[in-house]
């Protein structure tokens, strides 16, 4: 099993870093940073610029993959560790292999609340089927009409929606990998 998470750490730790202190001093105002990651033939990765554009409720993802190479995954900054249904779908819909978020606030179940944690939390799409991405999209749909039936959800209520995706992603061949970051924040 390969571990997303250590590679897409190892390689843009600072990149990585570095968006996780820009999203926690600009929290207030929902700032997140995203970047595209690209694979060479030779296996190489290599991201795209880095950008704060924000669009229709999504920070847009740079897709500018220098020439040979081919977009296979993303990066963005989150404000929780948890990966957005329209994160889920975006990834879809782009065809990612993978799809990573460096969070700074970790939702803990037992107290219904986050807590001041930071991370890199990553889907590896690679090894789900089409019929899984079938599931995964259905199982996107059913939480969206949920979400838009309900006034004002809970983060538990919410959470428990999420990891349910969660695992309809594992358990048609998607792996999630999450690893903890220590990031000095002044």
């Amino acid at each position: 099993m390969t571990n997303i998470c250590r590679i897409v750490y190892g390689k843009f730790k600072n990149d990585i870093e570095k968006a996780i202190h820009l999203t926690e001093k600009a929290e207030k105002r929902g700032v997140e940073q995203a970047f595209g990651i690209c694979r060479y033939p030779n296996g190489e990765l290599v991201k795209t610029k880095s950008s704060s554009e924000w669009r229709e409720g999504m920070t847009l993802l740079p897709t500018d993959c220098p020439e040979g190479s081919k977009l296979v995954g993303s990066f963005h900054s989150h404000h929780s560790d948890m990966h957005s249904d329209t994160d889920i779908l975006a990834d879809l819909i782009n065809g990612l292999e993978f799809s990573c978020i460096g969070y700074i606030r970790k939702f803990n179940p037992q107290k219904g609340e986050y807590d001041k944690k930071y991370g890199l939390k990553c889907i590896d799409y690679s090894k789900v089927s089409e019929e899984g991405i079938d599931y995964i999209l259905d199982e996107l749909r059913e939480f969206r009409e949920w979400y838009n039936e309900v006034e004002r959800p809970t983060p538990l209520e919410v959470y428990k929606h999420l990891k349910t995706i969660m695992d309809t992603i594992k358990r048609h061949g998607g792996e999630i990998c999450e690893i903890p970051i220590e990031v000095e924040i002044q």
